[in-house]
């Protein structure tokens, strides 16, 4: 009995340790229904197990700022006055521009010397438009950059063709003339800083005047002896190349081939014509705050021919900045034939440029700039109607231009208009964000957004040609009883006030005398609206020429 009492306890505790065992086991072979979705459990379903991770600080803000300040420019906008447009990569940019430019004209007290003639046509108080003009520029790969403009009133000052007296000496462009023509438009490939080239219409590079661009140039019209004198055509058709033979400011060349015929007769003859210029701030190495470091010297020179058989347009006249035309190059022979003077044979001028901007305590800079040329162009005359078969006589005109400026920057940015003298494809530097407070690390580095420059500028100029014309004087020609042998000399004296914003706005008044001694003589060619004789055949034998200029110009 005792014996199988032990067995039935032995056996209970086995039956009792499997059940636990089993028991113990269940979760490992139980689907739980919380997670597959198994009904019929009453049991709580069992959640997954939560890990707290270390947390981790945010980034220093120095660098949350870095990245703000290295974030690429927007893709359009407006920098230092300048409109562009540009891709994510910034592999092209774009920079459309447009401009215009009204003038008021006065010539006080020359409409009354002319007596109602009608040489004098067109001479008077007038507001005009005198410019509109459309570029749309670019840069590509920082390769390949490139413009193209039109304009309106682009034409020469004093284009007029001699038909004899009794006709307006009046040859002021303007957009009211509806003639568009090409301005700036040429292809650069920039190789190097030492090595670029530029091919198209563009300012020829002669004179630091001519290469100063128009929005650029500090008077009305550029001086007397430049514009109408030693490169009358200031834009031309070739290939120049130019570039930084040394470090920055220190030595900068321009040379180039070109048509010769200027932009009003591209290519009228297959003679071509050879222009160049070389400028150096010697003194830059100095410092800037050494007062001279910005001065200035250069050389220009071009050579050229025109064909005798090809060339029909007439010699460049010399004109006033609001038109009139002091000489003309023609007149009636002793057969009353209407004689024309026309460019044959060699075209040659050389000359060089000084300038001297003085920095002034208080910011103010006085700016010193003066050029001299000597100009030799051989010439012909010929006859109305005969113009590309016949040649009367071989002659030449011969001289000296130069012009001297002196600028006063009294109030705001010196030179708030930009560098004179510099015609480079047009490149703006975007700016980075200005930096915040905490990014310390880089704001030395960074440039913040420039502002728009803004001065007022007070300026004299002295302008003079002192040239002479002989018909002729080569080859052996046969003299007409008519036929000139005198000076050409004029002087231009004036002086005004201007308000610059940048390049994009320009408000000013400027006043040119016209002095003319012994004008409308046997010792001077150069007439004046006093010098045109009334119905009556008097004059009133005046030496001067007054002019009064308002210009009002903007754009972007």
């Amino acid at each position: 009995m005792n014996s199988y009492a032990s067995s039935l306890f032995a056996l209970g505790l086995v039956l009792l340790g499997g059940a636990a065992a089993a028991e113990e086991a269940a979760p490992l072979v139980t689907e739980n229904p919380a997670i597959v979705g198994v009904p019929g459990d009453s049991g709580p379903p069992l959640a997954p197990p939560v890990i707290e991770l270390p947390s981790v600080p945010p980034p220093p803000a120095v660098f949350a700022s870095l990245r703000d300040d290295l974030s690429p420019p927007a893709l359009a906008g407006v920098e230092n006055g300048a409109a562009y447009l540009r891709d994510q990569d910034d592999s092209l940019r774009i920079y459309p521009a447009a401009r215009l430019t009204l003038d008021g004209h006065a010539s006080p007290g020359a409409p009354s010397l002319l007596g109602g003639t009608t040489e004098g046509n067109g001479l008077g108080a007038t507001f005009l438009v005198r410019r509109i003009g459309f570029d749309f520029s670019g840069v590509i790969h920082s390769r390949l950059a490139f413009t193209a403009g039109i304009e309106l009133g682009g034409s020469r000052i004093g284009t007029t063709e001699y038909v004899g007296p009794g006709t307006s000496r009046i040859g002021m462009p303007s957009a009211h003339d509806g003639r568009v023509r090409p301005a700036d438009a040429h292809v650069s490939y920039l190789f190097r800083r030492w090595l670029n080239f530029t091919a198209g219409q563009q300012l020829l590079p002669f004179s630091m005047s001519n290469r100063t661009p128009d929005a650029v140039v500090e008077v009305p019209e550029r001086p007397l002896a430049i514009r109408a004198f030693a490169v009358p055509w200031h834009r031309d058709i070739g290939l120049t190349v130019w570039g930084e033979a040394a470090p920055k400011e220190y030595l900068h060349y321009e040379v180039g081939v070109f048509s010769g015929d200027g932009y009003e007769h591209a290519f009228a003859d297959a003679l071509p014509e050879f222009a160049g210029r070389i400028h150096s701030r010697p003194l830059a190495a100095l410092g800037s705050a050494f007062i001279l470091s910005k001065a200035q010297i250069g050389l220009s020179a071009r050579i050229g021919s025109r064909d005798p058989t090809r060339v029909t347009y007439d010699h460049p006249t010399v004109a006033t900045g609001q038109g009139w035309v002091l000489w003309q190059p023609g007149y009636i022979d002793s057969l009353g034939r209407a004689t024309h003077v026309l460019p044959s044979g060699l075209q040659r001028a050389i000359g060089g440029e000084l300038r001297l901007p003085l920095q002034l305590p208080g910011g103010r800079v006085l700016d010193l700039q003066s050029e001299l040329y000597y100009v030799e162009n051989d010439t012909r005359e010929s006859v109305t109607g005969f113009l590309s078969t016949n040649t009367e006589r071989f002659g030449r005109t011969q001289g000296v231009g130069w012009y001297a400026q002196l600028s006063f920057w009294c109030c705001g940015d010196a030179h708030a208009n930009g560098d004179v003298g510099v015609v480079v494809p047009p490149r703006v530097a975007l700016q980075h964000p200005a930096a915040t407070a905490t990014s310390h690390a880089r704001s030395e580095e960074l440039t913040p957004v420039s502002r728009v420059p803004r001065g007022l500028e007070l300026l004299l100029l002295a302008s003079g040609i002192d040239a002479n014309y002989d018909g002729a004087g080569r080859e052996g020609s046969t003299r007409d009883a008519k036929t000139p042998r005198s000076n050409i000399k004029v002087f231009q004296l004036g002086g005004g006030a201007q308000y610059w914003f940048g390049k994009n706005f320009r408000s000013g008044v400027f006043y040119s005398g016209y002095v003319a001694p012994k004008s409308a003589s046997a010792s001077n060619l150069v007439v004046l609206p006093g010098n045109v004789p009334d119905e009556n055949g008097v004059t009133s034998g005046a030496t001067v020429l007054h002019e009064l200029t308002f210009r009002l110009a903007a754009g972007f």
